[in-house]
């Protein structure tokens, strides 16, 4: 390693040192970054005018195959793959269907505030079906002790099929299903 030292003038270059850590002697370079543009706002969009005819739309959206794989993932058993679309690209593309016009002013806006129902819509849906499906939580008798639902042979006092209560259905099942209509819009999910 003597020999380096003994003959600087062979080295026709000086050390190269990392930019980064050691600065530059050359001035820096004016960069340009593209200002994202500001978008209109687009105000409040009616969501449940109309008979909730924009929440059908977007269900509507939600089940198109290509929509649902992206934002709900593949089905058990399936070999199905996204075709790498990202959750925002979906929620923009349901926006562009269902509100073109705001579409072309705020289309950023638009998938935000599309995705923001969306998710609200699925975490109510599953608030509401999980206390659906607790056993015996709305209809039990009176005079039962023992209401925690450990029973695994509870069974209820009625069941009303998927077109809703009949003749048979007792006035507190049908006050029930009044209560669950209210509340739960149905849903074709």
């Amino acid at each position: 390693m003597d020999w380096i030292k003994d003959k600087p003038s062979t080295r026709k270059s000086p050390l190269r040192r990392s930019p980064r850590k050691h600065g530059s002697e050359e001035p820096k370079k004016a960069t340009k970054k593209a200002k994202a543009a500001v978008e209109p706002d687009l105000g409040t969009i009616p969501w449940a005018s109309n008979e909730g005819a924009l929440i059908w739309l977007l269900l509507d959206q939600l089940q198109v195959p290509d929509n649902r794989l992206v934002l709900f993932g593949k089905k058990p058993g399936t070999t199905e793959n996204t075709k790498g679309d990202s959750k925002i690209i979906v929620y923009k593309r349901i926006g562009e269907v269902i509100l073109p016009e705001l579409y072309k002013t705020s289309p950023n806006t638009l998938g935000k505030r599309v995705k923001a129902k969306a998710e609200d819509l699925v975490k109510s849906y599953k608030t509401h079906a999980k206390k659906l499906q607790v056993t015996g939580g709305g209809l039990q008798n009176d005079q039962d002790e023992d209401n925690d639902g450990d029973n695994v042979h509870e069974f209820l006092e009625c069941y009303i099929s998927p077109e809703g209560p009949d003749h048979d259905t007792s006035e507190r099942a049908k006050n029930l299903w009044g209560i669950s209509q209210l509340v739960v819009p149905p849903c074709p999910l």
